[in-house]
């Protein structure tokens, strides 16, 4: 049986350690090893949707530098944009010991955010912050690009900041 040509890219060592090795590059101040395979997994990924592309490429090596490239810089935002927007706000979404008054807090929050968001924003609010799924699982649940993902995920941030906000 004659292999899939993206299968036949992945297999080959000299191509995976590139894109692994890209974004190791890219990422100097550290990534965690799972963080690192979500990665890889992802370049893989746009790799298949993206297969006549790559098949007509003229230089695939290129093409997987290029692309490993995108995806350590959009982890790397995304990473960012999430510790700020923790960083930021007075209220943590975790709750931090299991006291009665801490779990209390934690479900008046829940349950604040389901009332003053959308089902379908609670929803993607579960999904990325409760879940920790990523945005790429997010975007597959949903039927939805990673891009159109993130930005409604930027815009929940921004929504869920002035609820907080609120009195």
């Amino acid at each position: 049986m004659k292999k899939d040509y993206i299968q036949s890219l992945y297999e080959n060592p000299v191509y995976y350690d590139t894109v692994q090795n890209i974004i190791l590059r890219t990422m100097s101040s550290g990534i965690s090893k799972h963080d690192l395979e979500d990665c890889i997994s992802e370049v893989w990924l746009i790799a298949l949707k993206k297969r006549r592309e790559v098949e007509k490429h003229p230089c695939i090596q290129g093409w997987l530098v290029t692309t490993a490239k995108y995806v350590a810089r959009r982890f790397w935002n995304r990473k960012f944009l999430e510790k700020k927007m923790i960083t930021d706000d007075d209220v943590e979404l975790e709750a931090l010991d299991n006291s009665a008054e801490e779990k209390k807090r934690y479900d008046e929050l829940l349950e604040m955010l389901k009332k003053n968001l959308k089902p379908s924003e609670f929803r993607i609010f579960t999904m990325k912050f409760i879940q920790k799924c990523s945005t790429a699982e997010i975007g597959e649940e949903l039927g939805l690009s990673q891009t159109a993902v993130d930005s409604r995920i930027n815009r929940l941030r921004t929504k869920i900041k002035i609820i907080l906000n609120e009195p």
